[in-house]
């Protein structure tokens, strides 16, 4: 029986990026998250119907590690937001939001009946939704996408 050794130059190297490359690849794809949450911050707040700029300054970034899974987005902490999203009373919009059938919302034709102290009774309609953050969300998912695969394959090189 004969003996045969190989020695493969490099190879020492090769391993130490795989061993490496969970919590590289974990930190890049953070890094991405954060900047295309960043980014969609902006298209929030540019989609952003606020007349004062209250709603389109609370718009804030987040991104964190848990374990082997990377969160990040956008939230806003205006009590206003969700009726701007959303629209208001029974009516809203006849188009209502993306998501009303996902959240059981149904929008009613006839106007509602509000007492508004100091003013009396009236019929209101409410406000048409106006999807800001979601429109934006759906806008960016693609570049996600786009960016994570390009993050996994830069660390992969």
């Amino acid at each position: 029986m004969s003996k045969t050794d190989i020695t493969i130059e490099g190879l020492d190297a090769y391993v130490d990026k795989l061993t490496q490359s969970p919590d590289r690849m974990i930190e890049r794809i953070r890094q991405q998250a954060l900047k295309d949450a960043e980014t969609l911050a902006g298209m929030q707040r540019d989609n952003c119907p606020a007349i004062t700029g209250m709603l389109r300054e609370s718009i804030e970034t987040f991104c964190y590690r848990e374990q082997d899974s990377i969160v990040a987005g956008t939230r806003t902490n205006n009590d206003h937001a969700v009726f701007v999203e959303f629209g208001t009373g029974p009516t809203g919009s006849k188009n209502g939001h993306p998501l009303d059938a996902d959240l059981g919302i149904v929008r009613k034709t006839e106007p509602w009946r509000v007492n508004i102290p100091g003013v009396g009774v009236r019929y209101t309609n409410g406000i048409p939704a106006n999807p800001f953050m979601y429109e934006s969300m759906k806008k960016m998912q693609p570049i996600i996408e786009e960016h994570f695969g390009s993050a996994a394959k830069e660390v992969l090189r």
